[in-house]
């Protein structure tokens, strides 16, 4: 779509692209609203509106919501725990999800009479010499948590948490993300108890994963001195009003521009799925020619495991002159559905008549040779090293046509390849889930690229929208090209039908 469509969805139909943002995850919205300014600005009403209705979920009307938020901004008051996460679109309020307000001390009692006003059951109350915590039930059964910070603002008592997931909170002007690159991949600090012995926010962290994250970050991306308005965090506000925790560079930094610095767009796509990179690509040409770029120069990095550097573009050369495809792990890596590691083996789909240019071209040692007999399409296999630590294994065809012997694969995983232009997933509604048919053993004996499957779930049948004859490039494929040349799938196979069978 053209950045002038964009906007005119935005101005234009607003209600539609209110329906489009409703299903999108937060990384997908944050594409959006670096695209123009008047996608900027549609993008942070809506997310203004995600909260005043998240806020139904505990409060007993939509004139409550704007009684809350209103006092919300009258005492400075923040919203953390689930409310927060869930406006990230990181968490689904559920029985036991709290509404966590933290105040100051000196406004807990206009808190409790608002409180009263909207028939919300006081259960329990504590306090110590740092806080005050009061606990209700609102009308509706669900839990509201009051908590009023004695010392200090309750920004600067939020920075004491233990959990990274605790830094983020909802204001009167937005929402901050003090560890987005964290928090949005769902991964935290581990938990460790409080100080004030008060866990906050424990209801909202179920579908996050605890990892020992602070012995591996970078130095250069959380130093222990840090603010709210640092470039490492995230700030999506909603008011122009002045705020003493100002925007971030990225947030003024224009979608084009960042496209301007390839290096800037490669270090936020890595932390994405491959759905955002397709995303991000739509969006303009020159996200579209960006994203390629980034795509090929992380798929060279990874070649440059098997083969010189100087002879990187010999190799992706040849694989486009031979009509020859890449399967296995380094497909699946590059769609960021598994980790590229050392052990990882380089396997080539190939015709047999391209065996004398492979195995004299790139300096690959030969460990062994099996002949297949041109059972169930393959007629070679070839076993190679590299440097002594790289594994490569070509895998010769009885024809031309390189995507046959896939076509009678039993894995539905093994349905992705590489050729020189495309990167091609036959199911992706499968795949790009971590989603396989089960395996079995193929007719020849040989599963190429079982090795990469190990984090997959296995299922016992396709959806109905796979049923029946496919062709390689039919429209239930996710084909990305990587590079401005033309692919030509007929000549590999990919016009002819085939349909999986499950044994």
């Amino acid at each position: 779509m053209s950045r002038s469509s964009l906007v005119t969805a935005v101005l234009f139909q607003p209600e539609l692209f209110r329906l489009v943002v409703a299903y999108a995850d937060i990384h997908d919205y944050l594409s959006w609203r670096y695209t123009c300014r008047a996608m900027h600005h549609a993008c942070e009403d809506i997310l203004h509106m995600d909260f005043r209705n998240e806020m139904c979920f505990w409060c007993p009307d939509r004139s409550a919501v704007s009684m809350l938020t209103k006092q919300m901004e009258q005492l400075e008051t923040i919203v953390v725990g689930a409310a927060a996460l869930a406006l990230l679109r990181l968490h689904t309020p559920g029985p036991m999800s709290t509404l966590h307000l933290l105040c100051s001390w000196a406004d807990m009692d206009q808190w409790t009479a608002l409180a009263t006003q909207f028939g919300w059951m006081q259960c329990a109350r504590t306090s110590n010499e740092h806080l005050e915590v009061i606990r209700l039930i609102s009308t509706k059964g669900t839990i509201i948590t009051i908590q009023g910070v004695k010392s200090g603002s309750p920004i600067e008592f939020l920075t004491q948490a233990p959990e990274s997931a605790h830094f983020t909170f909802v204001s009167s002007r937005g929402v901050f993300c003090g560890y987005p690159n964290l928090t949005l991949d769902n991964v935290t600090f581990p938990l460790r108890e409080n100080a004030q012995g008060y866990h906050l926010g424990w209801d909202c962290l179920t579908s996050f994963r605890y990892d020992d994250i602070l012995l591996t970050l970078r130095v250069d991306c959380f130093n222990l001195d840090r603010s709210w308005s640092d470039r490492q965090s995230l700030r999506i506000p909603w008011t122009q009003k002045d705020s003493l925790l100002p925007s971030h560079r990225l947030t003024n930094m224009s979608f084009l521009e960042i496209c301007y610095l390839p290096n800037v767009l490669l270090r936020i796509l890595e932390r994405l799925p491959f759905r955002d990179w397709i995303s991000v690509s739509n969006t303009c040409q020159a996200a579209h020619n960006d994203v390629q770029t980034c795509f090929e120069c992380l798929f060279e990095t990874r070649i440059a495991d098997f083969v010189r550097y100087d002879d990187l573009h010999k190799f992706i050369g040849l694989l486009h002159y031979s009509d020859s495809v890449i399967v296995g792990s380094l497909p699946l890596a590059m769609l960021r559905l598994t980790p590229w590691a050392p052990g990882k083996e380089l396997i080539v789909y190939s015709p047999l008549g391209t065996k004398g240019i492979w195995q004299r071209r790139f300096g690959w040692r030969l460990i062994s040779e099996l002949a297949v007999g041109e059972e169930g399409g393959i007629h070679t296999v070839q076993s190679y090293s590299f440097e002594e630590t790289a594994n490569i294994k070509l895998i010769y065809t009885a024809g031309p046509r390189v995507l046959g012997p896939l076509a009678k694969a039993s894995e539905t995983a093994l349905f992705t390849f590489m050729s020189s232009t495309n990167i091609c997933t036959a199911y992706p509604l499968l795949t790009l889930e971590h989603r396989t048919v089960c395996a079995n053993i193929s007719l020849d004996g040989y599963t190429a690229g079982a090795e990469c499957l190990t984090r997959f779930t296995p299922i016992a049948s396709l959806p109905e929208k796979y049923a029946g004859p496919r062709k390689w490039n039919d429209s239930q494929c996710l084909s990305f090209r990587y590079t401005p040349f033309t692919s030509d799938f007929v000549t590999m196979g990919g016009d002819d039908n085939w349909e999986l069978t499950l044994g």
